[in-house]
């Protein structure tokens, strides 16, 4: 199921390169990170709760 997140401090397409690249390095297929909308989301397909948590423990390792 597709899932959106708000994230905060997402300015330009490196940080939104950083954010994909972790995201897939952690088996994530599918993600986007819109830059052109207050406040900045990015969308993940995840299967459960579980994979909800660690997309959020990703995105704050991060410090987003």
């Amino acid at each position: 199921m597709m899932t959106v997140f708000e994230v905060a401090n997402v300015r330009c397409g490196g940080c939104a390169g950083t954010i994909t690249k972790a995201l897939k390095e952690a088996g994530f297929k599918e993600i986007h990170v819109d830059l052109t909308c207050e406040p900045r989301t990015v969308t993940v397909d995840v299967a459960d709760e579980a994979q909800s948590a660690q997309v959020q423990a990703i995105l704050r390792s991060l410090g987003y």
